[in-house]
């Protein structure tokens, strides 16, 4: 005999819980018309394949993780060459756009139109607020460039998580 679904997902509950208590399990498939051996066999392999895939979803999110950070320093060097080296050109910022939409598609792979909007608005803003905040000064502080940084990424991971929760409401 197999486990049917309910009887899988009472196993999984009850092993993320914690909770699990393998002579009751055991006892509750025995009162389906399992066997005492074929029960015990059934629970650790549904314990095993279920502490298998939880492993799985553990390195996926790492994964993930990982690529979001390597968008958020590529989108934010993509941002602060304008300023920095005072280009102007329609063509660089077209660029800028572009380079970073492509980022932000690739690094969030769950949510890809949702990461190329937040990596997009991000490229349009970095710009803008370094401008903003170096605009009348004659020295700054290097730690002080951190906050037009944080000045144009906190709209934008507003707009990204805005977008990915009108596109993908199912999550």
């Amino acid at each position: 005999m197999t486990l049917n679904e309910v009887q899988r997902k009472r196993i999984q509950q009850a092993f993320r819980s914690g909770n699990l208590n393998m002579n009751i399990e055991v006892e509750n498939l025995v009162n389906q018309g399992f066997n005492q051996d074929e029960a015990v066999e059934q629970i650790k392999n549904e314990v095993n394949r279920f502490r298998q895939k939880l492993f799985d979803e553990k390195i996926k999110a790492e994964e993930n993780e990982d690529y979001s950070k390597l968008a958020i320093f590529f989108v934010v060097l993509i941002g602060i060459v304008s300023p920095i080296f005072h280009i102007t050109s329609i063509a660089w910022i077209v660029a800028s756009i572009l380079l970073s939409g492509g980022i932000g598609y690739w690094a969030y792979r769950e949510q890809p139109i949702a990461g190329a909007v937040g990596c997009i608005s991000a490229a349009i803003l970095l710009p803008i607020t370094f401008n903003w905040y170096l605009a009348e000064r004659s020295s700054v502080i290097k730690i002080e460039l951190l906050i037009p940084v944080i000045l144009a990424l906190l709209p934008s991971f507003l707009i990204g998580f805005v977008v990915s929760k009108i596109l993908y409401q199912t999550k």
